[in-house]
């Protein structure tokens, strides 16, 4: 992401407004596809409300806004006291909201301001949370279904190399807040291959499902 920076795109491009609206009205030119855009509330000073306007003067059909700036990375809270300011300036485009969306509830709540929500980290963490948002019933949500797809997908997208460090960067979220989450991160992150990382998976849902039976 540095390079593309120091380069002057990405988020750099934040800091020049005019290239902004260069390069949306060239690729308006040379395609009839909804165009969408991602931005931040601005680089190391807010200036999203510029952004916004021009991006819907070019045309833009959708906006997300993450409500933190670049140089916050991922750091404190995101600021969506933006977003009810940022909504009114915004008159043809949809609005997409965001930055620490983690719950169901969070969701609904944002979606009382923005007319749609994205979720990244959140997603991460719980994967069921877009069955939640729409209301599914908890009893047909299942986790351990859901991390065996993810580790298939793995196997099934990344070459063999590339599998066992992959899972290990996602480790910290899949095991965030769950029954004996340290020890299963300590695990996956000592496994030396991609194989081990599936039976540490596997055992541990297992053990799961046994103390959840058992409590029943």
């Amino acid at each position: 992401a540095m390079k593309v920076i120091k380069k002057g795109g990405g988020a750099a491009l934040l800091k020049n407004p005019l290239q902004i609206a260069a390069i949306v009205r060239e690729i308006k030119k040379n395609t009839r596809l909804p165009l969408t855009a991602k931005v931040r509330l601005g680089f190391s000073v807010v200036n999203v409300l510029e952004i916004v306007k021009i991006l819907e003067e070019e045309g833009i059909d959708a906006i997300t806004v993450h409500f933190r700036l670049r140089s916050q990375g991922y750091a404190r809270e995101a600021k969506w006291e933006y977003a009810p300011l940022i909504k009114e300036a915004v008159k043809h485009s949809v609005l997409i909201g965001n930055g620490d969306i983690k719950t169901a509830a969070d969701a609904h709540e944002k979606l009382k301001i923005v007319d749609g929500v994205m979720i990244g980290r959140g997603a991460v963490v719980n994967p069921l949370i877009f069955s939640e948002i729409a209301g599914a019933d908890a009893e047909h949500l299942n986790m351990k279904w859901v991390v065996t797809r993810l580790l298939e997908l793995v196997e099934e997208h990344y070459p063999p190399k590339l599998r066992l460090p992959r899972i290990k960067a996602l480790a910290r979220f899949l095991v965030s807040n769950r029954e004996n989450s340290k020890v299963l991160r300590q695990q996956i992150y000592t496994s030396k291959t991609f194989e081990e990382v599936k039976d540490h998976f596997s055992r541990s849902f297992e053990f799961c499902l046994r103390r959840v039976r058992t409590l029943l």
